[in-house]
């Protein structure tokens, strides 16, 4: 039986991974899910940032445009993106 995610609707092809607290998490894929929340509001800001948390979601906050430039930058330069297709 397919389970129901929040977020997503109908899922098949979820997997579990270690979560802190020993619970598992659900996720689509094995690779982390990491997400740039930009919003200037600090309040709107907060509230996304609790909810995609809540979701198993890493959440990477900007202010402005700026910011959140500069933040992306610093992510490719930890994990380069492969331009080659996979197979």
């Amino acid at each position: 039986m397919a389970e129901k995610d929040p977020l997503f609707g109908r899922v098949d092809n979820f997997q579990t991974s270690p979560r802190p607290g020993g619970q598992g998490r659900k996720e689509r894929c094995p690779m982390a899910r990491k997400v740039l929340v930009l919003e200037d509001e600090s309040s709107i800001r907060g509230f996304i940032v609790i909810n995609l948390t809540r979701a198993g979601y890493e959440v990477v906050e900007a202010e402005t445009g700026e910011e959140a430039l500069e933040k992306l930058r610093e992510a490719l330069q930890e994990n380069p993106v492969s331009k080659a297709a996979p197979k």
